[in-house]
């Protein structure tokens, strides 16, 4: 999956660092949010960095979350609240859920990497639907 390996390494593109609690739709308000409000956030999982690159019309960003929880709970709530993904275990230890979320346009979609302790939400937006001006 070339999108994901393109989202992954985000990481290194304009980082916005930040830590704010994480509520499911109010997580999202002001993070320039697409498709990402459409993943619930475990709660307790804190904020830790945003990360956004745009090329060719089309933008990715990356949220990154802190949490308290293992890899096997974490993996059963987001088998429980995104039961139409599709999961891939990594070779790293981490778990990837691939949804594509309610009003994705061709290639636009959303991850969700979880890791004992990790959340990373991704999305990939076509030109026009990501949102301007977002803030942390």
């Amino acid at each position: 999956m070339n999108a994901r390996i393109l989202l992954l390494g985000l990481g290194l593109c304009l980082p916005v660092v930040a830590a704010r609690p994480a509520r499911h739709q109010d997580a999202w308000r002001d993070l320039g949010a697409v498709y990402a409000s459409q993943i619930p956030l475990l709660p307790g999982s804190v904020m830790i960095e945003r990360s956004s690159a745009a090329a060719g019309g089309r933008r990715a960003t990356i949220w990154r979350f802190r949490t308290r929880e293992d890899l096997k709970t974490l993996v059963s709530f987001y088998e429980q609240m995104l039961p139409n993904s599709r999961r891939t275990p990594e070779d790293d230890g981490l778990v990837c859920f691939t949804f594509v979320p309610k009003g994705a346009g061709p290639a636009e979609f959303v991850i969700v990497m979880v890791g004992s302790g990790q959340i990373r939400i991704s999305e990939q937006t076509a030109a026009g639907r990501h949102r301007a001006n977002a803030s942390m």
